[in-house]
């Protein structure tokens, strides 16, 4: 199966007035035959849209999602398919785990100053809550 390498999202901190770019690197004996997906939702969503990735190189693939509201958590992966209907994806995570994941913010940090940034889904913030409220 191909291989999904380098992925990443620009830009890292996006506002409500921005697109998201989601670019990969994918790696394939024969990667003239490879197509690529992104697949995104808003967290709490059912279904994940997808739309197809477009090839801006040899390797390199490139697809957005649109605008998001203040404050939305979006997660998404990414799908590889070769020739021989051979499919990889990015992050390989079971249906029960979220996959990469962004959240937009109309906050700006002050600059010269390191952010470090937690993301967790609606699940993940509720299950945190609940280990917190244990009886140890």
């Amino acid at each position: 199966p191909p291989m999904i390498l380098e992925a990443a999202h620009s830009p890292s901190l996006p506002t409500s007035t921005d697109g998201v770019t989601v670019s990969v690197s994918i790696v394939d004996e024969k990667i003239r035959d490879v197509t690529a997906q992104l697949h995104f939702r808003n967290d709490g969503a059912e279904k994940f849209e997808t739309v197809p990735m477009k090839r801006k190189n040899q390797g390199l693939f490139k697809a957005a999602i649109p605008p998001r509201t203040d404050g939305t958590v979006v997660e998404f992966f990414i799908t590889a398919v070769d020739s021989g209907k051979n499919k990889r994806t990015w992050p390989n995570a079971g249906p029960d785990c979220p996959r990469a994941l962004y959240q937009v913010t109309d906050d700006r940090p002050y600059s010269g100053r390191p952010v470090h940034r937690i993301i967790l889904t609606a699940k993940e913030r509720a299950e945190l809550v609940a280990i917190g409220a244990r009886q140890w």
